[in-house]
């Protein structure tokens, strides 16, 4: 599992790079105002209509998972790299949805990797690290840039850096991928000749799941308006210095940290649906905060919950979608899912980025209401996914 653990690294190392100031770099860099930046952002969220299902799908019918992903970090290599130069408006465009196509396969890629190599460790009767405690590596490795780039930026006239960080860390993720990941090969066909991806469709869409996935789909879209804007909220509302922009948002991945690391704790006394209404909670709260009381000090208290709804939304809900999903379609059941957020999180931030337009904290206001309809969604429709033999569990 170790080169599982230092893939996870380097690919968030990618996000950890850019995310933090990718809306900054495209205002200033590229003098995009907030409602083209949710254009452009959208086109990266419209990726996952497509491209997570198609190489989630290859990679339990035709190719290697290391290959799959080996390709997308070479492609997102290339558009960032082209990103850096001088760009019109159509070609950032094509740029932001050439990124998208690549970024967005890499996570239910490397689920699917992880899920898929420890079911063959399981049955070989290997001992299986737990998904937490792989997937924390990638909270480690989101961290690490911002401190870099702190240093970075203080030297720097501009945001170049941030896109620079993240070319370098998706060349290294093209080398690590074909050199040191386990050889997945695809599954059996599945019986009948079914199509995994619409097994993993069905699958979802049975009343045991269908509410989990139209109330994380809301949470999803309305989430957009906070992780795709707040650094704007922090340079353009609290006229905050660039280089801090990382170094404020990653006080919350701290947090989530700590948050995985006590992932069994919290499971055994408040369950997983517990901690699901609690991730979303929290990022009701952290919205509704952030418009009543826009200063400093409450964008920097809102970051310590920030790994509950991370552990929440991005650490169990793959482990609940793992236990629903056959060995000929675990790769797809996550890509399904994505698909599925992407359209979510397409709609959450073109509406997003309009409001911005004209309020931000208007904007964040409203997406507290959505987020609360989300918890209540979850809340009453969505009873729970039974624990696999393999999982540690009350």
């Amino acid at each position: 599992m170790r080169p599982l653990q230092i893939q996870f690294f380097l690919s968030y190392a990618i996000l950890g790079s850019l995310a933090p100031l990718l809306s900054v770099f495209l205002q200033e860099e590229k003098g995009l105002s907030p409602s083209r930046i949710g254009i452009a952002l959208a086109l990266v969220s419209a990726s996952n209509l497509i491209s997570p299902t198609l190489m989630t799908l290859l990679a339990d019918t035709r190719l290697q998972t290391r290959h799959i992903l080996a390709m997308a970090y070479s492609s997102t290599a290339l558009m960032l790299g082209i990103l850096l130069g001088p760009t019109n408006w159509t070609l950032t465009l094509i740029l932001m949805a050439g990124y998208g196509l690549s970024i967005v396969a890499m996570f239910p890629l490397q689920d699917g990797l992880y899920f898929s190599a420890a079911r063959e460790a399981q049955r070989a009767g290997k001992p299986v690290i737990e998904y937490p405690r792989v997937r924390i590596w990638g909270t480690v490795g989101f961290m690490i840039p911002s401190l870099l780039l702190y240093l970075w930026l203080q030297r720097s006239s501009d945001t170049h850096p941030a896109v620079i960080g993240a070319i370098f860390c998706a060349i290294l993720c093209v080398t690590w991928s074909l050199t040191r990941l386990p050889p997945v090969h695809p599954a059996s066909p599945a019986p009948g000749g079914r199509v995994p991806t619409l097994e993993a469709f069905r699958v979802l869409a049975q009343p045991g799941t269908r509410w989990l996935c139209i109330g994380i789909g809301l949470a999803v879209s309305c989430s957009a308006t906070y992780h795709h804007f707040f650094p704007l909220y922090l340079r353009n509302t609290l006229h905050l210095d660039r280089q801090w922009i990382p170094l404020i948002i990653n006080l919350g991945v701290i947090g989530e940290v700590l948050y995985t690391l006590a992932f069994p704790s919290l499971r055994q006394r408040i369950g997983e649906k517990g901690i699901l209404l609690g991730g979303l909670g929290f990022m009701t709260l952290r919205m509704a905060l952030l418009s009543w009381f826009p200063s400093l000090p409450v964008a920097i208290i809102v970051q310590l919950g920030h790994g509950l709804e991370i552990l929440a939304l991005f650490v169990l809900v793959p482990m609940l979608l793992d236990r629903l999903a056959g060995d000929h379609f675990r790769n797809s059941m996550q890509g399904a899912f994505s698909m599925f957020m992407g359209g979510s999180r397409l709609l959450g931030t073109l509406l997003a980025g309009h409001a911005i337009e004209h309020d931000i904290l208007h904007a964040l206001g409203v997406a507290a209401i959505a987020g609360t309809a989300a918890c209540l969604i979850v809340a009453f429709g969505f009873q729970g996914v039974a624990p696999a033999p393999h999982e540690s569990h009350p």
